[in-house]
């Protein structure tokens, strides 16, 4: 039997990516905080990282934190190996660039595992910041729509939670994604064990680097459809290159509809949604480029 119930995994891959050890012991804290609320739960650290300061700040100020060197720089990959080595029976997600919104995040993301409703949970994510960085969450993390408890399609590996035996009997697949969160999501729905969104479990994610982000973005979506054959896009690399306006143009049909259907759930009112789309398309604009660079064959920075 696993050694305890709930093991909050936090990573530090972010760290070495975008963000600042300061960030991570923010969220280290928050999850020790948290996890210090319900029973026996426990933190562990899953470290991807060459940087010598985070060794130090779990010796330092987290001395009940469990540090686990994952030896992989791969974000997905060193959070699959450290939740092998949780020795938990549920394994809940939270990034090292991301804060908890109220005290009861865990308890809400982890209930229906606990009550063997669900194998795995989304929690709902956001960015941190104003108007623009709350246009960026509809484009980023509008799949989450409509915030309504339900099966989804897709997770933000940021804020969720598995069953242990579910997520070592179904990973995460293997691919050039730098998150593999969409494809795994779909691996799970149609086993028929769909990821169960929990509305209340909600984080803010740091802001992150625009051109950069964006480029991987657009990126990922070419690489999303290489990955799974089942989607609908994967028709489109057959034309290669000129499969690009097709993916712009499906990308900005999701934006347009998720931000006139549900953009108030990311603080968008009613005028600021009808501004959000002229800027949503201009965005996207350096996601085609990124989407251009993957049907290439071409990295982009992120990949």
């Amino acid at each position: 039997m696993p050694s305890t119930e709930i093991a909050v995994l936090v990573e530090s891959f972010n760290e070495s990516e975008h963000s600042s050890v300061d960030r991570l012991a923010g969220a280290l804290e928050s999850a020790e905080r948290l996890a210090s609320r319900y029973g026996d739960a426990r933190v562990i650290l899953a470290d991807s990282g060459d940087n010598a300061r985070i060794a130090e700040l779990v010796e330092r100020r987290f001395p009940g934190i469990q540090r686990i060197s994952a030896g992989v720089r791969d974000y997905d990959a060193a959070k699959t190996l450290a939740a092998a080595a949780a020795d938990a029976e549920i394994v809940a997600f939270l990034d090292g660039d991301c804060r908890p919104l109220g005290d009861d995040w865990l308890e809400a993301l982890t209930e229906p595992i606990r009550s063997r409703t669900a194998i795995a949970t989304a929690g709902f994510t956001a960015y941190e910041g104003g108007w623009l960085s709350r246009v960026l969450s509809v484009m980023d993390f509008g799949f989450l729509l409509p915030r309504t408890e339900r099966a989804v399609g897709c997770y933000a590996s940021n804020n969720a939670a598995f069953a242990a035996d579910a997520l070592a009997e179904t990973p995460a697949p293997d691919g050039d994604m730098r998150s593999r969160c969409f494809a795994h999501a779909q691996l799970l729905l149609r086993k028929g064990t769909p990821m169960r969104l929990v509305p209340a479990a909600a984080v803010r994610h740091e802001q992150l680097p625009l051109i950069e982000e964006r480029l991987r973005r657009g990126w990922d979506l070419v690489a999303a459809a290489r990955v799974d054959p089942e989607l609908r896009e994967a028709r489109w690399l057959r034309a290669g290159v000129l499969a690009a306006p097709l993916f712009y143009l499906d990308a900005l049909r999701w934006d347009a509809r998720r931000t006139l259907s549900g953009g108030g759930e990311f603080g968008l009112g009613p005028m600021g949604r009808l501004a959000a789309l002229p800027v949503m398309a201009a965005v996207r604009l350096v996601d085609l480029a990124g989407i251009v660079a993957a049907l290439r064959g071409r990295p982009v920075p992120g990949t």
